[in-house]
């Protein structure tokens, strides 16, 4: 069902658009050395696309722009590009936003698209409710640092098969997913590793399994234990001098 939703929401913001040109979807997950960070999307589509879809293409944008807003989120129009930022302050926060962000697709209705997404009320009504999704997140602690397990099967056969009708030609649509993390991931299935940025070049018409593993650790702890640590070496060394002087 959730790769269904992902289904939906990468057709109806991006079917607008291909006739001609290229269109490039960037998602993106940076975790900081703290366990919070940031989800950055980056929509990239062509000039001409963009004035090909007129209103519509217009109503799609400032849809993802006011979903993204309603999840504590940033977005930056320039040109052809829309920047969409979503902060989040830990593993399980990361996964309820963004897969609240892809679960509730962007539906579109002949002859006008309508752009349903989840309103305040609503979801203080429902606060403790799982946001279920392509993505899967699993933080085990353990003590001076946390293991994550990250995991998600984007399914995406059906949707391109709804629009055989458009020239879907080799770099037409370009897809990436890529998470960044403050050490060197443990493992991954990605295509690409380039230091802590983990790249997976997503494909259009195929399930796309993705994984990785990382650890970040618990500065908050180990910057603890170095002070008390600090401290007690500054008492002996105090205390040693002290008993050197009155000798």
């Amino acid at each position: 069902m959730s790769s269904m939703k992902f289904q939906a929401l990468l057709v109806s913001a991006l079917c607008a658009f291909l006739v001609s040109g290229c269109v490039s979807y960037r998602l993106g997950v940076a975790f900081d050395w703290w366990g919070g960070g940031s989800v950055e999307q980056l929509l990239t589509i062509d000039s001409t696309l963009l004035q090909a879809g007129g209103t519509q293409a217009e109503q799609l944008i400032a849809g993802l722009r006011r979903r993204t807003a309603e999840l504590g989120g940033t977005s930056e129009r320039s040109g052809d590009q829309l920047r969409l930022t979503i902060p989040f302050t830990s593993g399980d926060d990361l996964e309820q936003k963004l897969n609240r962000f892809l679960g509730q697709p962007l539906q579109t209705k002949s002859p006008s698209v309508a752009l349903p997404a989840p309103t305040t009320s609503a979801l203080k009504q429902t606060p403790t409710a799982p946001a279920t999704g392509p993505l899967r997140l699993v933080a085990r602690d353990y003590w001076l640092w946390s293991d994550y397990q990250i995991s998600a099967d984007l399914d995406l056969r059906s949707p391109f098969g709804a629009v055989r009708t458009v020239n879907l030609v080799p770099g037409l649509l370009q897809i990436e997913f890529v998470l960044s993390t403050p050490l060197p991931a443990l493992r991954s299935n990605s295509q690409q590793q380039q230091g802590q940025t983990l790249i997976w070049q997503i494909q259009p018409g195929e399930v796309n399994h993705l994984e990785a593993s990382f650890v970040v650790p618990n500065l908050a702890l180990i910057g603890l234990l170095v002070l008390v640590a600090a401290l007690v070496l500054f008492t002996l060394l105090r205390r040693r001098q002290l008993t050197w002087q009155r000798k």
